[in-house]
């Protein structure tokens, strides 16, 4: 084509508004009559909640809602889950992934630290903090999970306690005869690779604004997301609301790294808030919030082996991997 890319300056076509302010992130974006919404968040990695005391909060004055999974279960269905066989796998392995209904606010159990237990909505985030702050949350500390591998073994707590293990898929699969190639191997090198869990960290933590059109039923979410489709469905489906009817929109994003995926609780519970308050509600991430409930990535340990002739030659690799 006679077009040179690589080692090419190639102008961005975004840059000019970013270096003069005229950017767009969803911080940026009012709407007349705008609430501001926060969350409760669970203090502990797995525990039984015995009681949520809010009657001071919801006296607070400028406090509008506190909201918890007693107020939402007549609403909302569960989270809905996105998990598929690894391509090329479907055909040859049973894959079979266990799920547990997960909704936007804890039920009775919290099972990581950072879990929404309870919202509150306010005229001006400063007064919904100080509503958060007069809340009392009482919890029963469980033994929890904090090892990858040895919390796939016999004996350790269990999460969800319907599966019976914390085990959500596993399979083996094989090309060949590897334990044979093992067996027969002159050189069998054996070696341990532990990859750690991380979370992205964008300059833009993630944020949302919601809000509802009561005369045709629409509503429309301007969403700091890299996946307008993924949030758009959580939100259909679990409001169960007709998919045309919500608008996602992401206007400038401040990095994604994967990270900002979804679908997220706060996405829906911000859509559930514009619907049933008739105003426009926004959230915005703090960065300690951020890194205690965005989606983290990696965390994997794999036992290895690799089995060699005398001249080096590859014969067959074994692995086990935990994820």
């Amino acid at each position: 084509m006679g077009a040179k890319y690589f080692g090419a300056a190639v102008r961005r076509r975004e840059d000019p508004r970013f270096l003069t302010g005229e950017s767009r992130f969803v911080d940026d974006i009012k709407l007349p009559g705008l609430l501001h919404a926060v969350f409760l968040r669970s203090l502990h990695a797995h525990a039984r909640i015995r009681a949520i005391r809010a009657d001071a909060a919801r006296r607070h004055p400028g406090v509008l809602g506190v909201f918890t999974f007693r107020e939402l279960v007549r609403w909302m269905k569960p989270l809905p889950t996105f998990g598929s066989p690894p391509p090329g796998l479907a055909a040859r392995v049973e894959f079979r992934l266990k799920h547990a209904p997960q909704y936007p606010l804890a039920q009775d159990t919290v099972r990581y630290v950072g879990e929404t237990i309870a919202m509150v909505v306010a005229e001006s985030p400063y007064v919904a903090q100080d509503g958060l702050d007069l809340i009392e949350v009482e919890y029963e500390p469980l033994p929890a999970v904090a090892d990858l591998v040895a919390g796939g073994e016999a004996g350790a707590p269990v999460l969800h306690p319907q599966w019976g293990d914390n085990v959500a898929v596993g399979f083996t699969h094989s090309v060949g005869v590897p334990d044979v190639a093992v067996l027969s191997a002159e050189v069998l090198i054996r070696e341990r690779f532990m990859i750690q869990r991380y979370v992205g960290m964008p300059i833009e933590p993630r944020g949302v604004i919601a809000s509802f059109d009561r005369r045709d039923g629409t509503l429309t979410t301007w969403n700091a997301t890299q996946v307008v489709h993924f949030v758009q469905q959580s939100v259909a489906e679990t409001l169960e609301m007709p998919i045309h009817k919500v608008r996602v929109i992401a206007p400038d994003v401040g990095g994604g790294f994967g990270v900002k995926t979804g679908p997220y609780r706060e996405e829906v519970l911000l859509a559930w808030l514009a619907v049933r308050l008739g105003r426009p509600v926004r959230w915005a991430s703090t960065r300690r919030e951020d890194f205690e409930t965005t989606n983290q990535a990696r965390g994997s340990v794999c036992e290895s082996e690799l089995a060699l002739d005398a001249d080096g030659r590859i014969l067959g690799v074994r692995a086990r991997i935990v994820s």
